[in-house]
């Protein structure tokens, strides 16, 4: 009998740690719903701001040459009228990246991640600017 009253003693400890992390938990998930509806549903758009972060970060281009368009909301399941529309929107990024050419010394430019290079000749003397777009595209479901 006293290994039964062991297990049984141990199975309440065990219960009450248990009870103890799942209600940790439930509170956490509020908070995390929270942080999520603040980020990507903000009037002030910090998804916005995070993506130009991002890129800025990644492809060393200044903040203020990332043009971020605004996400399309027609395809949206909460727009007018409810329920899915048949249709998403996949981002899109294009870069332009500037360089010199070793032989000539003209600017030239890439806007498919240096692939391919054509010559920088804008009339003027305008100068070469790295930068990044970031659109949308326009996908119907099957």
């Amino acid at each position: 009998m006293r290994d039964l009253d062991d297990v049984a003693d141990e199975l309440k400890i065990l219960t009450a740690e248990v009870t103890a992390i799942k209600d940790k938990i439930g509170g956490g998930w509020w908070w995390a719903v929270l942080v999520w509806g603040f980020i990507v549903l903000s009037p002030t758009s910090t998804f916005t701001k995070l993506n130009k972060a991002w890129y800025s970060a990644t492809t060393s281009v200044p903040y203020d040459k990332v043009d971020v368009a605004k996400q399309p909301t027609d395809c949206d399941w909460g727009r007018a009228p409810l329920g899915n529309k048949g249709c998403s929107y996949k981002k899109a990024v294009q870069t332009t990246t500037c360089g010199t050419d070793t032989k000539s010394g003209k600017s030239i430019v890439s806007y498919d991640d240096g692939k391919t290079w054509g010559w920088w000749d804008y009339e003027g003397g305008s100068k070469c600017v790295p930068a990044v777009y970031i659109h949308w595209n326009k996908q119907e479901d099957e």
